[in-house]
């Protein structure tokens, strides 16, 4: 699993790669598309910036985002033994399953789905982390594609087919 900053920066460079071929991405989109692909931890967060009235400054986010990781960490430290090392939950946001690849919501039966996915951990997706899936198949990787494409088409900035 990358770490936040690892991935704002990567965010930062892909966003500069557009630019350097002429796909100007608004601020407010890359903004948006940070925070619909944070980690369910920073649910509060993305709630309390998603709801006002102006989409905030990317610098902003970027800022809150990394200081909500510094408080998940301090109290992931406090709650876990000695050598545990800070993980972001289970992945990508827009993910209602658990590990075990059943919904969170219905957990009534854990011990028989923790038997009957024993092997999940060997379909882990490259692109979200998340157990379940590869990422020619992930859900946030697609959204995330389609989500290039519909700017780059609204803006009509897509290569020309012969």
């Amino acid at each position: 699993m990358i770490t936040l900053t690892t991935y704002l920066t990567e965010l930062k460079v892909v966003v500069d790669k557009l630019a350097a071929v002429g796909v100007e991405m608004e601020e407010e989109v890359v903004t948006l598309d940070l925070l619909a692909s944070l980690p369910t931890a920073f649910k509060t967060l993305v709630t309390a910036i998603s709801a006002q009235q102006e989409v905030p400054a990317l610098s902003f986010v970027e800022d809150k985002v990394l200081e909500e990781e510094e408080r998940i960490k301090e109290h992931e430290d406090r709650a876990a033994p000695a050598g545990q090392a800070f993980t972001v939950g289970n992945g990508f946001r827009n993910n209602n399953k658990s590990s075990n690849g059943n919904n969170n919501n219905n957990n009534n039966n854990s011990s028989n789905n923790n038997s009957n996915n024993s092997n999940t951990s060997i379909r882990k997706c490259d692109w979200c982390g998340i157990n379940n899936h590869w990422s020619v198949d992930c859900r946030r990787r697609l959204q995330h594609q389609n989500l290039i494409e519909t700017y780059l088409q609204h803006n009509n900035l897509l290569p020309k087919t012969p």
